[in-house]
């Protein structure tokens, strides 16, 4: 039974008991008022009754004495005799009628379960002094006798006048009785009223302890246990209210209540004249977690949830929004200069080193933010423009940044990139070019790496830059590697078709591919469908994605598209914050120099010593090394004397669509093509289906 249920049948339960209770007390007060009314109705017919015999027995005694004194008369004539005897019979016939009714009044009474008659009432009528029923009934009687006499008998007994005087001297006795029964009707209507006050007394009291007794007993305890359930269920509501909107691990709020916030803080805004709302990540969360386990990456988010709190206002909202990305709404803020001073300061707060059981672990952090209603007062644009100050905040710099009107042409031009990405796919405006790879004793070819293009109808040929930022915000870099793909093993098989064997051709794989598991089938798919076998495609992952939360997820992906037979390369290798334990833990077969080294050969000694270092651990490593950006005969020298065997730049060729690269493939055809040796064994086009 769950708890509204009981709830319910407590109510239900106790209201019956409440009702049964009462529609008791409201049956016995009906039936004692009905008593009251019945006894009530029966004195005043007694009332009535008595006073009318009373009338009755004077006309009876009028009628006889007029008969008499008529009689005496020599003049009375027999008629007029006759006709006062027929009047005395009436008077008679009237007076044993109402004596009649009082008599069955009486035993009705004795009978009846609603009423009685009081025993002084039947006293007066049949029991001495007075036995009225037994005078009354004896004058009746006489009277009858001189009513139905002739008139000739009443002449000859008016010398016996005993009968005539017995029933005229008991006239006295008679209305004695009737005064008598007269005072004790009225003493038993008194005393009947004073009862009848007296049950309803008892019953209104009754009522009355009844109704206490109900909310001591009943609805008391019913109340309490109510208002106890009622508590309860609001103590479980704040919880449950608790536990949606706030975060278990740092005890913040979570992203449900910044959102609600947000929404309040807009509506507010009238009032309180604006807020800011600023974003912070943590730069190198990942590296915590991978080297110290997920319980320090734990005490680490706490820890700076305090260091947050420690330098914004005590009205300021704080809010983890998921993994290491916190928002921090601050109502009041108004002035671009302020929101500067606490961003700068929560960036100070969040970069100290944190001490762990003894270790010093160096951690940094970024931050972004906006005001309403000066940047936007809508609430998801103006997320959005703290986001994009947080992605410039990434950039190399002071990791804090308040959005401005750079940034907001920016994420203007991105808004109207993302409204047209559906077009571009449609329309198939992305285009595919390549930049050889080449060794670099030689400048043989021994690869092609993919780069995109946008065909804008309007803009004309945009680089990736110009666009890959907002396609990836849009969530479609799924969608571009997919075209890409497509597209780089179409051109393949179609330079095969014409006996052009370039090496592998590299695609880059995002992050989203590979922890979606969708990169492994979607290669399989499009290898079978353009008939290509996997040694003519290698992947490029970057470094970020091997910092992200879904690593394990895209380990596994990776080594399965290694297992095809794919090779695997990092890119912009060096650039980010991936360790030496991502090269354990990841297959991969290459690892490529970003050009940031490479433009420095010549000028700084630690980027050629970088080089030096990635260059011996890819010879260690059994792996091979490719360096990018090579623009000089001199920086080629060096990579040569270095031992780095491949590269790609704009000294050997600049990225071109694939009909310029089959012109310059035919061009330099016979020696400089030839398909590289594979230096791991590769599963053949028959076995591709079969491999997992």
């Amino acid at each position: 039974m769950t708890d509204s249920d009981w709830q319910v049948r407590l109510v239900g339960k106790n209201y019956a008991i409440a009702i049964a209770i009462l529609a008791g007390i409201s049956l016995a007060s009906f039936l004692s008022i009905h008593a009251s009314l019945v006894a009530q109705a029966v004195h005043v017919e007694l009332g009535i009754r008595s006073s009318e015999q009373s009338q009755n027995f004077n006309r009876v005694q009028t009628a006889t004495r007029a008969l008499m004194s008529y009689v005496e008369r020599p003049d009375t004539s027999d008629a007029q005799i006759r006709r006062l005897g027929r009047q005395l019979k009436e008077r008679i016939e009237d007076f044993d009628r109402v004596n009649a009714r009082i008599i069955e009044i009486i035993q009705t009474g004795d009978r009846s379960l609603w009423f009685s008659v009081p025993d002084s009432i039947r006293r007066v009528y049949f029991e001495e002094p007075y036995k009225l029923q037994d005078g009354l009934r004896a004058m009746s009687e006489r009277s009858t006798v001189l009513a139905t006499m002739e008139p000739g008998e009443l002449r000859r007994a008016v010398v016996h006048w005993s009968l005539m005087d017995f029933t005229l001297s008991s006239g006295t006795t008679i209305l004695k009785g009737f005064d008598g029964a007269l005072e004790k009707i009225h003493a038993g209507s008194l005393e009947h009223v004073a009862r009848v006050e007296r049950i309803h007394i008892a019953i209104t009291l009754l009522t009355l302890v009844v109704l206490g007794g109900e909310v001591l007993l009943i609805f008391g305890p019913m109340v309490r246990r109510l208002g106890a359930y009622n508590r309860a269920v609001a103590e479980a509501r704040n919880e449950l209210d608790r536990i949606a909107y706030s975060d278990p691990l740092t005890g913040t709020g979570n992203r449900a209540r910044f959102t609600k916030a947000l929404a309040v803080a807009i509506e507010r805004v009238p009032q309180d004249g604006g807020f800011a709302l600023i974003l912070c990540d943590l730069d190198r969360f990942k590296a915590v977690n991978d080297a110290f386990g997920h319980q320090v990456g734990d005490r680490l988010l706490a820890e700076m949830c305090r260091r947050i709190q420690s330098v914004i206002e005590p009205t300021a909202m704080l809010a983890r929004l998921g993994g290491d990305e916190f928002a921090i709404l601050v109502p009041g803020m108004t002035e671009v200069d302020r929101l500067a001073g606490l961003i700068a300061r929560i960036r100070a707060a969040t970069s100290r080193t944190w001490n762990w059981n003894g270790s010093e672990i160096d951690v940094s952090s970024s931050v972004g933010g906006a005001l309403c209603p000066l940047h936007s007062d809508d609430p998801d644009r103006l997320l959005a423009y703290a986001d994009k100050a947080l992605y410039a905040a990434k950039q190399p710099g002071p990791h804090h940044q308040v959005f401005d009107q750079t940034l907001r042409r920016e994420s203007d031009e991105e808004a109207t990139l993302l409204r047209e990405f559906g077009r571009a796919f449609a329309d198939r405006e992305f285009e595919v070019h390549y930049q050889p790879k080449v060794r670099t004793a030689d400048g043989s070819i021994v690869g092609l790496e993919a780069l995109v293009r946008w065909r804008h109808p309007e803009r004309g040929l945009l680089a990736p830059a110009a666009f890959l930022t907002a396609l990836h915000r849009a969530g479609r870099s799924v969608d571009l590697t997919k075209v890409v793909l497509d597209l780089s093993l179409r051109d393949v098989e179609s330079l095969r078709g014409h006996g052009l064997h370039v090496g592998p051709v590299a695609v880059n794989m995002p992050e989203a591919m590979l922890a979606g598991n969708l990169a492994c089938s979607e290669i399989l798919e499009a290898l079978e469908r353009h008939g290509i076998s996997p040694d003519a495609l290698s992947i490029e992952i970057t470094e970020d994605v091997l910092m992200s939360r879904a690593a394990e997820t895209i380990q596994a992906s990776v080594k399965a598209i290694s297992d095809l037979g794919i090779r695997v390369a990092f890119d912009d290798f060096g650039t980010g914050f991936a360790s030496l334990s991502h090269l354990r833990d990841f297959t991969f077969d290459e690892l490529k120099i970003d050009r940031s080294f490479v433009a420095e050969i010549g000028t700084n000694p630690m980027s050629e010593q970088i080089i030096r270092s990635i260059v011996s651990l890819g010879r260690s490593l059994g792996k091979a090394v490719v360096a990018e950006g090579v623009e000089t005969e001199a920086q080629r020298r060096f990579l040569v004397g270095e031992g780095c065997l491949t590269a790609q730049g704009y000294l050997f060729a600049a990225p071109m669509p694939f009909e310029a690269l089959t012109g310059w493939l035919t061009a330099l055809r016979a020696p400089e093509l030839r398909r590289v040796a594979d230096r791991r064994p590769r599963p053949t086009a028959s076995r591709l289906k079969h491999v997992p």
